[in-house]
Parts: structure tokens; sequence; C-alpha cells
């Protein structure tokens, strides 16, 4: 079972980065592949609070969470779709943690246990903090949403423009999740439907000097790219139909 689902999303913080491709490409699953640009691959961090996730036929139960996601820009040559741009879920927290039982019994998500935090100071800057069970932590940054959209670049980005940043970054409109079956299980942001709404992104100012990236991406040639803030919107997801993919075949000889 898998369930379309409404909901309201509270707010959503999107840290961005542009990482070395052949480096990235090592935590990207077959058969998805990296989508790259001058050698540059495009991880994010994104930090949503849900309100009100339900199923899309009933409408209750709803659930309220924090979600921590490190995902990576990537590309699915689909049989229904063709060749798509979409997002790949490398690691998640569902913070509070009971509600991830249901989640990953009745999804291809493997949430994690974890605490996510967010603490505002009179100054309207946001401290980050994410952290897995084992108190390994996910991610720390000091960031600071405005009212603006997004028309600045980082220092050193990799776009020439804060447009072809932002067409990188938010034009995405599935998630592939990929099982040890073998099948690419594939998530749409639902259009159309009564109350969908398209990502009104705003600017995020981030210090460069909080970010600790996730230990997935330490190491890496890590460049910090324009990052981004939603306000509140609803939001709705369905589940096209899985996928399955051969295993490539070995073409190595003995010895």
């Amino acid at each position: 079972m898998r369930p379309d689902v409404f909901a309201d999303l509270d707010h959503l913080f999107m840290l961005n980065f542009s990482v070395s491709a052949e480096e990235l490409s090592t935590l990207v699953p077959s058969p998805l592949q990296l989508l790259t640009r001058h050698g540059r691959g495009f991880p994010s961090i994104v930090l949503p609070r849900i309100r009100n996730l339900r199923p899309a036929r009933l409408g209750v139960p709803r659930v309220h969470y924090e979600l921590y996601g490190l995902r990576i820009l990537v590309e699915f040559e689909s049989a229904r779709l063709g060749r798509t741009k979409g997002i790949w879920f490398q690691r998640l927290i569902m913070d509070p943690n009971p509600l991830r039982w249901i989640a990953n019994a009745v999804t291809p998500f493997q949430f994690e246990r974890g605490c996510v935090t967010k603490r505002c100071d009179d100054s309207g800057w946001t401290s980050i903090v994410a952290e897995f069970a084992s108190g390994e932590p996910a991610v720390h940054a000091e960031v600071c949403h405005s009212p603006h959209y997004p028309d600045t670049l980082t220092d050193h980005s990799c776009f020439s423009t804060s447009d072809e940043a932002l067409a990188m970054y938010n034009d995405i409109a599935f998630g592939f999740l990929v099982d040890p079956a073998r099948c690419v299980h594939i998530l749409q942001i639902a259009d159309p439907h009564p109350n969908y709404v398209a990502w009104p992104l705003r600017h995020l100012q981030v210090r460069p000097e909080s970010v600790r990236v996730p230990r997935e991406l330490t190491g890496m040639q890590v460049q910090l790219e324009p990052s981004y803030y939603v306000g509140s919107l609803p939001r709705y997801w369905r589940w096209l139909p899985s996928e399955r993919f051969a295993t490539p075949r070995c073409t190595c000889e003995p010895g």
C-alpha cells in the first residue's frame, strides 16, 4: 500500500550545494544517474515542517512532523516518462520518531530515528540542528529567510546567473526511491489538483562559517550554492507505477 497524500507545508529550508561529480556519483545507486553541470553534482539539505499529512482518499488520520533530508539531483531513464530529472534521498530523518514506523511500513521510504530542532533569535536568524539517534550530526547551519525573490549568487558559485541556479534546484516534479528488489518507485508532486500551488521560493541567507555538512559529504569539494525558503502552502504527492530494472551484467574477465 502506497497512499497518495495531502499535506500542509508549514515551511521549508533548502540548503543547496555543488560537489565534484566524480566524488558525488559514488553515493547514487544504479539505475539512477547523477545530474551534472560543468563537472559538478548537486546535493541539497531540505528541512520542512509538515502539518496535517493525511491520505488523499480518507482525509484522516492527520500527522505532523519535522523532516531532514539529504537529497541529490539525478536523472532516470523511465519506461513511462522518458529521461526524467528528479531527486533521490540519500538519507532521511523523521521527527517525532514513532511516525516513521508507519511510513516505513506503507511506503518505500526508509526514515531513520533522529531529532530536528530549529531555534529563531530576535534578529530573525534560525539555528538548525539535525542529529541521528546515534548522536551523529546530520547538519548544522544558521539561516535567515527573506521575502525577496532569490536573485543573488553565492561566492564562487558554479552558476552564471541566479535564474540558472533556480532552474537547477527548483524545476523538479519527481522523486525516485530504489529498493533491493531492483525496483524504482516514483513519487510525483501531483498536478493538477484543486489546491496545487507552485513553489514560491524566496532567498535564504546562510552563514557559510556555520554550516556543518553531513558525514556523506565530508572530505568532498563542497561549494555552497544559492539556497531557498518556502513558506506555507499545500502539497499533494501521488505514487506512479514502480519500474523494474535489470542488474548490470559484469563484463570483467576472470583473473
